[in-house]
């Protein structure tokens, strides 16, 4: 079986974990896989005193171990919320920088259903930050096609074993990834804007200026915009707002 990078994203609490492990015992034997879980980096006491430039120490330990279990030749089923586009495409980037197979499995678990099994969880996870991902989530698929999906999974009401052997066989058939995506940049006005409203609230608010989710929330809005057709006035509301709840937390 050709090696592969699959990104599982969805919400917190909404069965990634219980469908990586499904996907890794459907595997033939003879394959070497591995699933590697943010929630690895994390515990109660993490989610208790929740600070979001924290994620990103995680993100980057976990790209780490990624990147030396892809050297060692395993598959790596990446086990995170992977909910923005920027997340999703710093694993394609990896798949091509090894030269193997990418695929994203979107976990479409509704958010009624990750709450209420996020409140069975040994390491519950704060309700607010589990809304606030579904808020910014970017829809797989939606704009590149690298990005597609190869198999949305409800966990509430698909087959866990049908749906990973199903993704497994669909896994088989993938090529690696050979050439790097177009640039997919696309220069417009509420791009611009929205990257000179940020300079200026990074002026008046130097300490978020290390702060990596500032630009996630930056891109995840010109995101929708594009996709849902704000005007400039909308676009800039949103990210206004989006910014000011960083400053309650």
């Amino acid at each position: 079986m050709q090696q592969f990078l699959l990104a599982l994203c969805g919400l917190p609490a909404s069965g990634k974990t219980t469908l990586a492990h499904a996907i890794a015992d459907a595997t033939p034997k003879e394959s070497k896989v591995v699933i590697i879980s943010t929630d690895d980096w994390r515990n109660q006491a993490y989610y208790a005193n929740f600070e979001p430039q924290k994620e990103k120490q995680v993100r980057e330990k976990a790209l780490q171990k990624t990147c030396e279990q892809l050297k060692l030749e395993f598959s790596v089923i990446h086990d995170d919320t992977n909910y923005y586009n920027s997340m999703r495409h710093e694993l394609f980037e990896l798949a091509q920088e090894f030269h193997c197979a990418f695929a994203v499995v979107y976990v479409s678990t509704d958010i009624s259903d990750s709450l209420r099994w996020n409140e069975q969880r040994d390491s519950e996870i704060p309700q607010k930050v589990i809304r606030r991902i579904n808020a910014r989530f970017d829809m797989p698929g939606s704009k590149y096609a690298w990005d597609e999906p190869i198999r949305e999974v409800d966990m509430a009401k698909n087959n866990v074993s049908s749906a990973a052997k199903e993704i497994v066989n669909r896994l088989a058939f993938l090529e690696p990834v050979k050439f790097p995506p177009p640039d997919e940049k696309t220069a417009n006005p509420i791009d611009v804007a929205t990257r000179d409203f940020v300079a200026d609230f990074l002026t008046k608010h130097k300490d978020l200026r290390s702060v990596s989710i500032v630009s996630d929330i930056r891109r995840a809005v010109v995101g929708r915009a594009n996709r849902e057709g704000w005007n400039m006035k909308e676009a800039l509301d949103v990210l206004s707002n989006e910014l000011e709840s960083l400053l309650e937390e």
